[in-house]
């Protein structure tokens, strides 16, 4: 059988970075795990998956964007796509809406044959309204805006790429705060009623993993299967 949570948050949050401990930790003690991360699903999508589905949406991106994002092998250049929609709200609004799709359909196929414990980790659960992958049981991952802010610049300075604290802000606001994530899965959580909601801050130090586990554990192993 599969137990599925969510873990989700804002950027530079580390969401990863709890994901990929919580799925040690769950080794650690011979269960196993898998996690999917929807950023690497979108860069499949976008480079390297050659059914006709993601061949047709990595077309129809380069329609919407005037041919100016597609490398002559046909797929797509990020970070130029990724310029365009951190400028244009409406752009990334259309780009969401043409990846939803085929994000799903990859995301079932990577979880077809995986059993006992998957680990969802993505950064649009709630904007791509996906929050029931997880039958809504969800982690959402959260950090001071320094914080974040320090990571996400990290993270690009050491792919030797330079933003400005601007630039990152942008992004920033191209997504739903936390706070918005936190409405809306509780107001999804009572009009399903189903589904669980556990908030996790990085801030200062790392998450205790163990504690992490067990918490996911209690949300999704109803009836003890991996304990």
């Amino acid at each position: 059988s599969q137990h599925i949570i969510g873990i989700t948050g804002e950027m530079g949050s580390g969401k990863s970075t709890l994901s990929r401990e919580i799925s040690d930790k769950a080794r650690e003690y011979h269960l196993p795990c898998t996690v999917i991360e929807f950023d690497t699903i979108a860069h499949d999508i976008y480079t390297s998956l050659h059914d006709p589905i993601y061949v047709n949406v990595r077309n129809a991106i380069a329609k919407e964007f005037w041919n100016e994002v597609q490398n002559k092998d046909g797929t797509i250049d990020r970070k130029r796509l990724w310029k365009i929609v951190m400028e244009d709200s409406l752009a990334l609004s259309k780009l969401n809406e043409l990846l939803k799709r085929p994000m799903l359909l990859r995301y079932q196929d990577l979880i077809r044959w995986k059993t006992w414990l998957i680990i969802v980790d993505a950064a649009l659960l709630v904007e791509f309204d996906f929050t029931h992958l997880s039958n809504h049981h969800l982690i959402l991952v959260d950090a001071d805006r320094q914080v974040r802010l320090d990571r996400v610049q990290n993270r690009y300075a050491q792919k030797w790429e330079v933003k400005s604290r601007e630039e990152i802000d942008t992004m920033f606001s191209r997504q739903k705060s936390n706070i918005e994530k936190i409405e809306l899965i509780r107001a999804k959580i009572a009009k399903e009623q189903n589904g669980s909601l556990h908030t996790c801050n990085t801030t200062h130090e790392k998450p205790d993993a163990r504690i992490e586990l067990f918490h996911i554990l209690n949300q999704v192993d109803t009836f003890w299967e991996l304990r």
